[in-house]
């Protein structure tokens, strides 16, 4: 390394120059600062910010599950706003691997590309360390494609009990409306007290409503879903409609149940105001949905395409159609999101899709949201 050789100064002595990697104080708090900030969602780790010591710079007494976690998804973080970038994207890199082979499932198509990004990802470092840093601890990684493809994904072969994985649907006959929104044992439930006799405003009812015709798995209602007067529209047919669509065209009563946290697809989900005061963080929502794509403002032909969308529950509430069904419904606030080099970055300022503010229960999929230190 030709950047660290010693420096001969004019009074005859040497100094050794600092490596790129070394970090100051104040950038061992930041990073330290970074860790500590970030609110976890329930049951995903323990409390990791009490295990931080920013004056001191240190990270000591968390547990071995911790600092998987703290690998897999805090580290990239603190990496990114603490040092250089020739620096940090080999580190980032490491712990995207280690995250990799931790899924679940694993394609074997993709062992191929992983065993090559961490051969690559090995050699950046190089150019990086000293050569004492490389034992054989630092090669392991070399070798561990090759164990998933004699044993199977790492996660289940692990110390770690395994984690409650997401009930798969083996009938071939699909619902009126999903059941996870309903507060039942399996599906869903909440949990805190529900304030009944919620009285709902008019628009907010309406977009309710709106949401819940354009999301149904009933195949009598897409033939209707784009007509306005769906209401009149039903009570005019004269084919035999069943209960449901009869029920569903008279929209929801305006009574409806308020709840503060809901358990529904393995995660707990609270409100914003409920993780207020909180050490963890249950509100943040994610929600991939079909989305008509623009080249430019003159563009006539729109591309679909998923598209992510990030955000925060701001309520839970749960409507009723005149007690023959009921559907739980999450309010959330939208922002605008980034890719930034694999990094998500989310505009907490900028808020989007104002008139549509409403997810099943069922779609949501938990997220957490970490602040990026200045």
């Amino acid at each position: 390394m030709p950047d660290l050789q010693p420096i001969e100064l004019p009074d005859g002595g040497e100094e050794i120059p600092r490596s790129s990697f070394w970090m100051t104080l104040p950038q061992k708090r930041l990073f330290c600062q970074t860790i500590k900030n970030a609110k976890l969602p329930q049951g995903y780790a323990s409390n990791i910010g009490r295990c931080v010591q920013v004056n001191e710079g240190k990270i000591t007494g968390y547990k071995s599950h911790d600092a998987h976690f703290c690998m897999h998804y805090l580290l990239p973080i603190a990496l990114k706003v603490t040092l250089p970038k020739d620096v940090a994207t080999p580190l980032i890199r490491l712990c995207r691997f280690f995250k990799g082979i931790w899924n679940k499932t694993i394609n074997p198509c993709d062992l191929d590309n992983l065993h090559s990004k961490i051969v690559e990802t090995l050699c950046q470092l190089e150019r990086i360390f000293p050569p004492t840093f490389f034992t054989v601890m630092v090669h392991l990684p070399v070798h561990l494609v090759e164990e998933i493809r004699l044993g199977g994904p790492v996660c289940s072969r692990c110390m770690y009990a395994n984690t409650p994985s997401k009930g798969v649907n083996h009938s071939n006959s699909q619902p009126f409306l999903p059941s996870v929104g309903k507060p039942t044992r399996r599906k869903g439930k909440a949990t805190k007290k529900s304030q009944y006799g919620f009285m709902i405003d008019h628009n907010t009812l309406a977009q309710a409503h709106t949401f819940v015709i354009f999301n149904c798995n009933s195949k009598d209602v897409e033939r209707y879903i784009k007509v306005q007067w769906f209401k009149q529209k039903v009570a005019l047919e004269e084919v035999v409609i069943s209960d449901h669509v009869k029920w569903l065209s008279q929209g929801p009563s305006y009574v409806a149940k308020r709840y503060t946290g809901y358990f529904v697809n393995v995660y707990h989900f609270h409100t914003m105001k409920r993780d207020a005061n909180s050490s963890c963080q249950n509100h943040g929502v994610t929600l991939t949905a079909l989305t008509p794509s623009f080249a430019s403002s003159k563009d006539q032909n729109p591309i679909l395409g998923d598209v992510a969308y990030y955000g925060s529950i701001e309520d839970i509430i749960e409507i009723s159609y005149h007690g023959h069904f009921s559907v739980v419904l999450f309010k959330c606030v939208w922002f605008y999101s980034e890719l930034d080099d694999d990094f998500t970055l989310v505009n907490k300022n900028k808020t989007i899709c104002g008139g549509e503010p409403f997810i099943l229960a069922s779609q949501a999929r938990q997220v957490f949201l970490c602040r990026r230190s200045n």
